[in-house]
């Protein structure tokens, strides 16, 4: 395979391996835990796309080149930062696998709606940034979906 053809198939041979990770994963690891299963996932497809990049010796981001990599330290920055890491990071991802192991597919999957509401309403508070008459219809419909999802009595 010459070096033009292999650099057009790399991205798709990725995005094979890393959609199907799961579920060769649960085939292949019945009973696994998530995380443990996340974990293989990375390592698999770093191990298998290492030769790829070894040969393709791809061009890293320019600002691998041009960046000082200083962290200028503050505050917001701090606490951004703290934010990622500790809520989002592992708050939210513990919660979210929580709700799958407990049967809560379906509240789950409402919880994604909220993602951009709640985010418009923090950039409202955070930034001043105005919210349109079209944004707050979408909340109203984001919100009526989350009613409908919490007042279903059905289990998935």
């Amino acid at each position: 395979m010459s070096h033009t053809t292999l650099r057009k198939f790399a991205p798709v041979i990725f995005l094979l391996l890393w959609s199907d990770g799961f579920t060769v994963a649960k085939v292949g690891i019945a009973g696994a835990e998530p995380m443990t299963l996340l974990a293989l996932r990375y390592g698999c497809v770093v191990l298998l796309m290492l030769p790829f990049f070894l040969y393709l010796k791809p061009t890293l981001p320019i600002a691998v080149a041009t960046e000082t990599m200083h962290i200028k330290w503050s505050w917001s920055f701090a606490g951004a930062l703290f934010y990622l890491v500790v809520c989002y990071s592992l708050l939210a991802i513990s919660l979210l696998l929580m709700m799958i192991g407990n049967g809560e597919a379906t509240r789950v999957s409402a919880l994604f709606f909220l993602v951009p509401p709640v985010s418009a309403i923090i950039a409202l508070a955070m930034l001043q940034e105005p919210i349109s008459w079209l944004g707050w219809l979408g909340m109203a419909v984001a919100a009526t979906g989350m009613w409908f999802a919490k007042n279903t009595k059905q289990k998935v």
